[in-house]
Parts: C-alpha cells; structure tokens; sequence
C-alpha cells in the first residue's frame, strides 16, 4: 500500500501518467520468463511499457533449510541474488533474518519485498490450516484502505514447483482533491507465504510508481497475473538459495 499527499501543482501527473517508454531489460541467462506490464486493454490510453526479463522457475520443490537463517546464511542469499533490470536494497540480512526490497529500474515500478526470518508461528501449508489467518493477513492492504467497500483481498493457495504456497491478492484506491492539494491512498499487491517448519518467507511484488489517474489505470499498468509472475520468480530463486 502506497499513501500519498499531492499539492496540486503536481495535478498534472494523473492525467499524463507514465510517459517513459522503458527498454527491454537483460536477461539473467538462458530460458528467462518474459513479463510484458502494461500492455493494458484495447484502446487504453496507456502506453505500453517495459517488458521485464525475469529468471526461469526451477519447477522443483524449494530447498528444506535444517537450521534457523543466521546471519552468514542470510548476507550470502541477500548478497548473491541479482536481477536484471532490478535494482536492490538489503535493509537486513543478520540472525534475524532477511529483509530486502529489489525495484524495476525501468516503469511502471514494480517492488518486490523478500522477508524471510526463522518460523516462530508457523503452520502447515494446508489451505485449510491458514484460512483461520486470512483476516491477519489483510494488514498488509494499509488502514487507509482495509475498510473501503471497493478494496478486494483474495486469499488462498497456489503452486509453485509442485509445492503448497499460500497467497494473497489485494487491491485497493482512495485518491480524492482537497483543500491542500490531492491525497490518498493505493496499493495493487500480490504475496506469497511459505515455510518449511524451521525458516519462514513471505515475498510481495506490488506496484509502486506515480498515482494513477484511476483505479482500472493501475490495473492496466500492471495486472494481477505479472505480480503473480514476478513474485514467484523471486520466490523461487530465495527457497532455492536459502538452504
């Protein structure tokens, strides 16, 4: 969820958008997925945008980690993964765990958010099991927006490399003028949660650049099916180095 405070001088970005038109990034090897964000609907007055290069999918189980993220473990994955046309920020690799954040160089700007900490709650990764947690979950949406009667949060499970992997689909938009200028809130926001029983990890994409004009705009720019795409790229590359 993004909150934001806008005088109106700066008025002018709702109804121009995003006018880069952002180059191909390099790919990080052979048999890269390609993402294409905001490639919009028929006759949307978006232009299209960058077309992300992201890595393969190993299409095998995450590695089974045996001992709690320490802090050499956690600065050698935070270290070691690099993406192309990504750029990286590590705000924690220590025995606390993992937190960093990676950023399209080119737009629309897409986050992703990699936390990952030993399990002190965790459960099995049985739909059935998390459901119970769902609503703790919708934190993530921003009290801004949880409340909304036009804010949507889909929960459930999906599958990546034949394994279990809960997820979480939120979107949310309040953008309105006012006396100081134009203010609110939005968010547009995909995250995956999974543990092994000794470490845990959730991984968010969302998108993060300018306000969008409307709320349909923000889904043009980057639909629910890239940030599916690119958080379980990221994903998959963490559990497969984090063993």
């Amino acid at each position: 969820m993004r909150t934001v405070i806008i005088l109106l001088s700066a008025a002018i970005w709702f109804s121009t958008g995003c006018k880069d038109k952002p180059k191909a990034a390099p790919a990080t090897g052979s048999g890269s997925q390609k993402v294409a964000t905001g490639s919009g609907s028929a006759g949307s007055a978006q232009p299209k945008q960058n077309e992300l290069i992201l890595p393969p999918l190993t299409n095998t189980p995450p590695i089974k980690t045996t001992k709690p993220l320490d802090t050499a473990k956690s600065k050698e994955v935070t270290e070691k993964l690099e993406f192309g046309g990504f750029t990286k920020d590590i705000r924690r690799a220590d025995d606390n765990g993992i937190d960093v954040r990676y950023k399209t160089t080119e737009r629309p700007r897409i986050a992703v958010t990699i936390n990952a900490t030993k399990c002190f709650d965790c459960l099995p990764m049985e739909l059935e099991k998390w459901t119970p947690k769902a609503d703790s979950l919708r934190v993530l949406v921003g009290p801004e927006l949880q409340n909304l009667p036009d804010t949507t949060f889909d929960f459930g499970a999906t599958d990546v490399g034949g394994t279990t992997v809960m997820f979480s689909y939120h979107v949310g938009y309040s953008i309105k003028p006012g006396e100081t200028g134009t203010g609110g809130a939005y968010a547009n926001a995909y995250a995956l949660y999974f543990n092994d029983g000794v470490n845990m990890i959730r991984v968010v994409a969302e998108y993060k650049d300018d306000v969008p004009a409307t709320r349909e705009d923000m889904l043009n720019l980057v639909p629910r099916e890239d940030l599916e795409r690119v958080a379980k790229a990221f994903f998959d590359a963490y559990v497969h180095a984090w063993g």
